[in-house]
């Protein structure tokens, strides 16, 4: 027991050595029992909270992903979820159930890229829980505060409301159907990373802001299953067109078929869906695209897809989108 307990605490420090410090003045962070937050020095806005979680071999394999990516990823598809919201990431909880190699090969470097996440985004990592474990599996839990919330349901949503996609899209997926076929390097970084360590959308709290967005919805589970969601939870009758909907600069595909695959399945791109109002003013300097419109607010949602302004059915069967199950 007490060789185990030494064991726990040398991974926290290792964890606490490579992230930013915890200043006294706004509590007390990693090392203690539990952490305490000044709330009223440091938090003046809607408190926000989310959690995801890394499995190996559903979420990520080590093939493909090294512990730096892993530790990236997680953090930035739990930044994803707060900056969706209009928000802005403050603290972090980590849990690690870690298998003993992760223990004996791993926790520096990922503790090293974590690090470096949290100092570049001014983030502090206030705790969590340490156990073994015969598979890895990663847990973080983010904190953050929002001036300006932005739901997924919002009455005020209305007919000819249009839909924006704010950054691109089939990155992920694609890199990842590369590295399956093995025709890519692994020291390709630029592609690979694409797949084992996506980045979220940092400005779009600003962009969703300044347009002043009715609702909001990351990427990360795929835009098709996104926009159903937002079609679904505001009882919306839309149109997208698939054609304006930009797919990542690497992503090479011709095909219709291709492009609608990578388009509505590709999971993980991190990319904003949003409802802006119908008044909004396109700004070509910013990097979104209006890729749809609210057709009817009803009882029943239903979503028209559209390519090159034809109407097009989906077969989501055939789509293979990504399940948690």
């Amino acid at each position: 027991m007490i060789k185990a307990r030494k064991g726990e605490e040398n991974l926290i420090h290792i964890l606490k050595k490579y992230s930013p410090a915890f200043p006294e003045k706004y509590g007390i962070g990693i090392g203690d029992d539990t952490a305490k937050i000044n709330t009223n020095i440091f938090l003046k806005n809607k408190l926000l909270i989310t959690t995801d979680s890394l499995v190996e071999d559903v979420h990520f394999n080590w093939e493909y992903c090294d512990a730096g990516d892993v530790a990236e990823k997680l953090f930035e598809m739990n930044a994803s979820d707060i900056l969706t919201k209009g928000g802005r990431p403050l603290y972090v909880f980590l849990n690690i159930n870690g298998s003993k190699d992760f223990v004996k090969n791993k926790i520096v470097p990922f503790a090293k890229a974590l690090g470096k996440k949290l100092k570049k985004n001014k983030i502090y990592l206030l705790g969590g829980d340490i156990t073994k474990s015969a598979i890895n599996v990663f847990t973080m839990t983010m904190i953050g505060e929002a001036n300006h919330f932005i739901p997924r349901k919002n009455k005020k949503i209305k007919k000819g409301d249009v839909l924006a996609l704010y950054g691109n899209i089939g990155g992920s997926s694609y890199a990842l159907d590369l590295l399956n076929a093995k025709r890519i390097n692994l020291k390709n970084k630029s592609l690979r990373k694409l797949y084992s360590s996506p980045e979220a959308k940092w400005n779009a709290p600003s962009f969703l802001v300044k347009n002043k967005a009715l609702a909001s919805i990351d990427t990360s589970d795929s835009f098709f299953e996104s926009a159903h969601i937002i079609s679904e939870q505001n009882n919306l009758n839309i149109k997208i067109n698939i054609d304006k909907i930009k797919l990542h600069p690497l992503v090479k595909a011709d095909k219709e078929e291709d492009i609608i695959k990578y388009t509505l399945a590709s999971a993980e791109d991190f990319a904003v869906l949003a409802v802006l109002p119908k008044e909004v003013s396109f700004s070509i300097k910013d990097d979104y695209e209006i890729i749809g419109e609210v057709l009817e607010v009803k009882k029943k949602s239903v979503i028209q897809f559209y390519f090159n302004n034809k109407k097009i059915n989906i077969n989501e069967n055939k789509l293979k989108l990504f399940s948690h199950f």
